[in-house]
C-alpha cells in the first residue's frame, strides 16, 4: 500500500520532466526490468522513470538475474547500466545484444 506522502510525491512527478535519471534496483532480469522488494519505492521510481528522457541502472553484479516483487521499469526502456567488474560477460549480454550500454567501474 502507497503511503500518503508518496502518493504526494508520485503525483508531483506528473509535472516534472527529468533528463537522466539513475535507478538504483534491487534486481535487474533481462525479462523482467528493473525491480525493487518495497512496494513504495518501486512505484515512486515508476513514475520518475515515466518522465525521463533517459533511466540509467546502477545496480552491482549481485543484482543480475534477481527479479524483486515490484516492477520499476522494463529492460527495454534503460538507455544504460552502470554496475561493477564482478559483473560477468553472461550477466551483461542480454542487455549488450537488445542495445543498453554497458559501463563497468
Amino acid at each position: 500500500m502507497v503511503l500518503a506522502g508518496w502518493t504526494h510525491a508520485i503525483r508531483s512527478f506528473e509535472n516534472v520532466s527529468v533528463h537522466t535519471l539513475f535507478v538504483g534496483a534491487d534486481g535487474l532480469d533481462p525479462e523482467w526490468g528493473a525491480t525493487s522488494f518495497d512496494q513504495d519505492e518501486a512505484e515512486l521510481l515508476r513514475a520518475m522513470a515515466e518522465h525521463s528522457l533517459r533511466r540509467i541502472a546502477v545496480v552491482d553484479h549481485t543484482k543480475f538475474g534477481k527479479v524483486g516483487s515490484w516492477r520499476i521499469c522494463r529492460s527495454q526502456n534503460l538507455h544504460a547500466i552502470v554496475t561493477d567488474s564482478g559483473a560477468t560477460e553472461a550477466q551483461l549480454e542480454p542487455f549488450v545484444n537488445s542495445g543498453i550500454e554497458v559501463f563497468r567501474v
